[in-house]
């Protein structure tokens, strides 16, 4: 069985995680439900119905294992087997340093309840009742930092079904992308095109509702360039210098038709060479600006991808 406290396995089965959770979270409210282990039969009963609990899950967390070491610490004491308890603080300290070690939350709690169960342990006398509470007190903090651990095991598997949530139409948006490049540049099918970009319109609308924050803006932007060329506009800063290069070429058009009136045979022959050359350059520069204004959108989209 994986470890649970560790991270989540963004491939792990869902339904084992929220079985997983569902025991965790029942031994929580079991315990929540007293405000102390001491004293009495139903208290103890209590305790051990969420020690079984507990013994489901293979692997614990070093937390855990502190908390059930006080648990265990916390009986000892009050049978009389001060050396026995003892042991087991000094295990529950020892649990607790390695969680340190591990805790992405909460390191510093963590950290003063191990000082403070070192420095009782170091101390531990018999027939102590501020000793006794003060065992009971750290089983309860133990028992909050477990908390807060499932806190921040539900908020990584939420982010990561966020992400997850996002990344999948992103994708089928950067594959409709790609399919639209051969229409667009090839096969200069404008049908096909509009439709493949429609698509990634589409898939794109679909990752901004899950987005986090912080890629909506990102989104938004390759939406528009996406929509410029289905439009068949270019959204650059070099476009209104194509536009006027575009207008030149159409004056030199102009002036060349106008030539063809006085020109020789020989001359217009030329003149219609010259023409013709005319249209492929003026094609040439919109494909290529097309073109480049695509290959800007495709790199935005895999850079978003990527940083998810």
């Amino acid at each position: 069985m994986m470890k649970l406290y560790k991270g989540i396995n963004p491939v792990m089965n869902k339904s084992i995680f929220i079985l997983q959770v569902s025991v965790i979270v029942a031994v929580l409210l079991l315990f929540a439900a007293k405000q102390s282990i001491s004293g009495t039969t139903e208290q103890e009963s209590t305790a051990t119905v969420a020690a079984e609990h507990m013994q489901g899950v293979e692997q614990e967390s070093p937390t855990t294992k502190a908390r059930l070491k006080l648990q265990s610490a916390y009986r000892l004491y009050e049978s009389g087997d001060i050396a026995a308890a003892r042991k087991d603080l000094e295990e529950a300290n020892q649990s607790l340093r390695k969680a340190i070690e591990e805790k992405g939350s909460a390191k510093e709690q963590t950290r003063e309840l191990a000082n403070e169960i070192q420095a009782l342990s170091e101390q531990l006398t018999s027939d102590s009742e501020q000793q006794q509470n003060a065992i009971l007190r750290y089983w309860h903090r133990s028992t909050a930092l477990v908390a807060r651990e499932m806190e921040d095991i539900i908020h990584r598997y939420n982010a990561l079904l966020t992400t997850e949530q996002t990344l999948k139409p992103l994708l089928d948006a950067k594959m409709h992308l790609f399919y639209a490049e051969h229409d667009l540049f090839t096969n200069h099918d404008a049908e096909l095109a509009e439709y493949e970009l429609g698509n990634v319109i589409k898939y794109l609308d679909h990752a901004l509702k899950t987005a986090k924050p912080e890629f909506k803006d990102r989104i938004i932007k390759i939406q528009k360039g996406v929509k410029a060329l289905e439009d068949g506009a270019s959204l650059s800063e070099e476009a209104w210098q194509i536009g006027n290069v575009n207008n030149a070429l159409n004056s030199a058009q102009s002036k060349l038709d106008e030539a063809m009136k006085y020109a020789t045979p020989v001359d217009r022959v030329r003149i219609d060479k010259v023409k013709s050359e005319l249209v492929v350059l003026q094609r040439d520069i919109v494909k290529n600006s097309a073109k480049q204004h695509y290959d800007s959108v495709m790199y935005q989209l895999v850079q978003l991808i990527n940083d998810l």
